[in-house]
């Protein structure tokens, strides 16, 4: 009702000139949501195809690396990036999921140890609890998995897996899957 005495007042006052706002104010909204429709297409079209390309890299480079992140499947590479929420016009997520695929195949191409894939785990765990706290997404478990402490990250990894692959997929889960 506000909203409808307040759009009268201003045809009154205004005349065409109050018209052409009015319409411009309610047109507004729709040119901002069609803006950030077309920047998360965008955005998504550009995670589908270097997620594509690190599957390419991961297959050719033998990795073994498997699972939701891993495979050739463009369309659900798209629709995954689509269903996450954008940030300041940047798909926070897929651009940290990215990050993660990059990391894992630069550890591939190196042969890295598992401490060392452990230490960037746990900076990496440590790093997404604080935003979750600080995000307020909800109380974390009381499980040592969600401990803040980067020395606990580090045992805790360091003793899930003695082999590589394995434990980067279990990170790759940890990080993307139980948010």
């Amino acid at each position: 009702m506000f909203l409808r005495s307040k759009s009268i007042n201003i045809l009154v006052r205004y005349g065409c000139f109050g018209l052409a706002l009015l319409w411009y104010m309610g047109s507004a909204g729709a040119v901002t949501q069609g803006t950030e429709s077309e920047t998360k297409k965008a955005n998504c079209k550009n995670y589908e195809i270097v997620s594509l390309g690190q599957q390419q890299r991961n297959l050719k480079l033998k990795c073994g690396y498997f699972g939701a992140m891993w495979h050739s499947n463009a369309g659900s590479h798209y629709k995954w990036c689509y269903a996450s929420p954008l940030e300041s016009s940047k798909n926070v997520l897929a651009d940290e999921q990215i990050k993660l695929r990059k990391e894992m195949l630069a550890s591939c191409a190196k042969k890295e140890s598992v401490k060392t894939i452990c230490k960037r785990y746990a900076r990496a765990v440590v790093t997404a609890i604080k935003q979750n706290r600080k995000r307020r997404c909800g109380d974390v478990q009381r499980h040592t998995a969600w401990s803040a402490s980067y020395s606990t990250q580090l045992k805790f990894c360091a003793g899930i897996s003695g082999k590589k692959v394995s434990t980067w997929n279990w990170v790759a889960q940890q990080l993307f899957y139980h948010r």
